[in-house]
């Protein structure tokens, strides 16, 4: 339940009053624009919310606030479609689940590829260090240390090279 849309709706005689320019910033946010400028009456109307910004590629939150639709705000855009007062269609339920989805997609490929990269930079540090104690146990005269050392899911890549690739992948 939004509880800020269900206390608006029962602080009176349910009316849902929204000016032009309210309609079209609803509209445009179907359009995928996230970031609006004055959005303080759709929030206090429960029809918009607050959420985190989308990381850059540089490892930092944006700064800017995103809006999204609540489900009703939806349902409101749904409304003000079937009166004719937005080009949106009708399901931006169905079009925000979309957005969403292709959100999710993108942050668990870019999930998995920083997992194989960190995996992989591990195990070449450990095969580093096992170089190295292998080297002072030659140059002191001591018996070899066997170390097991976890597999390389890269190991045709250089670390340079699987660090480039994770900055180009965040860079997307």
């Amino acid at each position: 339940m939004n509880a800020r849309f269900s206390d608006y709706v029962t602080s009176g005689a349910f009316q849902m009053a929204l000016t032009r320019n309210q309609i079209a910033t609803l509209s445009l946010m179907v359009g995928g624009d996230k970031h609006i400028p004055s959005p303080g009456a759709l929030q206090r109307k429960g029809l918009i919310e607050p959420v985190m910004g989308n990381f850059d590629g540089y490892g930092e939150i944006d700064s800017r606030i995103e809006w999204r639709l609540t489900a009703a705000g939806a349902l409101a855009l749904a409304l003000l479609n079937e009166a004719g007062l937005t080009n949106s269609g009708a399901d931006t339920v169905a079009h925000e689940i979309d957005d969403l989805h292709k959100q999710i997609e993108a942050a668990r490929l870019e999930s998995a590829n920083t997992l194989f990269a960190a995996l992989s930079l591990h195990a070449k540090l450990k095969q580093a260090e096992q170089t190295i104690a292998i080297r002072e146990a030659q140059l002191n005269g001591e018996k070899i240390p066997i170390h097991i050392t976890p597999q390389d899911p890269m190991p045709n890549k250089s670390a340079d090279e699987v660090l480039r690739e994770v900055q180009e992948c965040r860079e997307r």
